[in-house]
């Protein structure tokens, strides 16, 4: 099966989810992840956010042997010493500039695992997990008065920390407490407006958010 795999490919903008940073004495900053999209080479200039904290590459490592460049699929890891260690945590993402804002509102498309215990309710309060982000936050339905288990809809994740995400991306939402799956689902959009339930242009424009991800012309 592994000779048959399509390899995953590293066009687009350069985006790293940090899993893990700390100080390597001689180099500075290292920050660790696994890119979701594009790729990076040193000398690059990239950002991290939230904070909007700038940086050059100065080196790269990928499953802990030298490497050219970070791509996306591969476990890397990045030197970025004019970063300040202690102004970034798991969570953040390191990204090509320009290109990202962190967000509180993201539209989605939610669907509820076959087994949950009960049904999503509006407003109710949930851990969002998406990239190495678990923010916590409140789930708005904008087509439903309520999911049950097996059921998709519309949502708004309404969160307490910002968030940097794109169309396409997948997330995990499990209860605030206990800590239950409820289901999972993909990014539409990055909002920037609370988003009101029942209404025809939101619901819409999310339904051409969704019917564009298999056309990267259409998105």
């Amino acid at each position: 099966y592994a000779t048959r795999a399509v390899p995953r490919s590293d066009e687009g903008v350069f985006r790293m989810p940090v899993q893990r940073v700390f100080s390597s004495r001689g180099f500075g900053t290292v920050l660790t992840g696994i890119p979701v999209s594009g790729s990076a080479k040193a000398g690059d200039v990239l950002t991290v956010l939230p904070g909007d904290h700038k940086g050059k590459v100065r080196g790269i490592q990928a499953y802990g042997s030298s490497a050219e460049r970070a791509r996306a699929g591969h476990s890397s890891t990045l030197n970025i010493p004019d970063v300040d260690v202690h102004a970034v945590q798991r969570g953040f993402v390191v990204c090509t500039p320009h290109f990202f804002s962190p967000v509180r509102m993201v539209g989605a498309r939610l669907r509820v695992l076959r087994d949950a215990p009960w049904p999503v309710v509006d407003r109710m309060r949930v851990r969002l997990h998406t990239g190495t982000a678990d923010p916590l936050g409140e789930v708005v339905l904008l087509d439903s008065q309520s999911l049950a288990p097996g059921a998709s809809g519309l949502v708004q994740l309404r969160l307490s920390e910002p968030v940097v995400c794109a169309p396409g991306d997948r997330f995990v939402l499990r209860l605030a407490s206990p800590a239950v799956t409820l289901g999972g689902g993909v990014v539409l959009e990055e909002s920037r407006y609370r988003l009101k339930r029942f209404k025809e242009f939101v619901l819409g424009a999310l339904a051409r958010q969704e019917e564009s991800h298999d056309s990267p012309a259409a998105l």
